[in-house]
């Protein structure tokens, strides 16, 4: 079912709203309401970033006063260096991963024999290095993420996994069906329909894998 504006809407409301003060408090990052809620916070920074990826203190400031705050560039930068903004946005980021969106989908005939079509692709996200110890990179004293997605084309289902690069990959060839992603935590998808065709993956590097044939570009 494709996911309509209206509710795509009602998602990051609950997100940025509900979900954001409820982390708030159990991270420990909000511990008493003063200058931030755990919303006003996260709304300070999406909305604010969204509007320039390189906004300075007192531009964030600006965007914290629009979502209810009123802080210093001083107290703002006081609260990004604590160790409770890491895991408050840490957490809120897993659990936006946990919102199921849906495209609408329209696979041609020659499409839809296939038993499934799953477009990979994976972006990596440099980090400080002093975030090394929950996002080691693949080098010493580096740390990174990578955002791997994955898109069911026939049921425009998207699945994202984020984890340290570190670790391995979403699996682009498997003799297994394939799994969703969410929060980190591997699920397994629903039983695919029977097709005469087996499934096709297509990496982000051109592969596209034909389970039981072989592998082609």
């Amino acid at each position: 079912m494709c996911t309509s504006i209206t509710e795509l809407g009602e998602i990051l409301q609950t997100l940025l709203i509900e979900d954001a003060d409820r982390i708030g408090r159990e991270s420990g990052f909000i511990q008493r309401k003063r200058k931030f809620s755990g919303s006003s916070f996260a709304q300070t920074l999406v909305f604010g970033w969204q509007a320039n990826p390189n906004a300075s203190l007192e531009e964030l400031c600006q965007s914290a006063s629009q979502a209810g705050a009123n802080i210093s560039p001083q107290g703002l930068q006081e609260r990004l260096n604590s160790e409770g903004a890491n895991e408050f946005l840490h957490r809120l980021l897993l659990r936006s991963l946990e919102y199921a969106v849906e495209g609408e989908a329209k696979p041609s005939a020659l499409l839809r024999r296939f038993k499934g079509i799953y477009l990979q692709d994976s972006s990596k996200v440099e980090l400080p290095a002093q975030f090394e110890r929950v996002w080691r990179g693949k080098s010493c004293s580096t740390s990174d993420a990578e955002v791997s997605t994955l898109l069911d084309y026939q049921t425009g289902k998207v699945n994202f996994r984020l984890a340290p690069r570190s670790s391995a990959r979403l699996p682009l060839q498997t003799t297994e069906p394939p799994r969703s992603y969410v929060g980190g935590v591997e699920h397994p998808t629903s039983k695919l329909a029977c097709s005469e065709i087996p499934p096709m993956r297509v990496g982000s590097l051109g592969w596209a894998v034909w389970h039981g044939l072989g592998t082609g570009r």
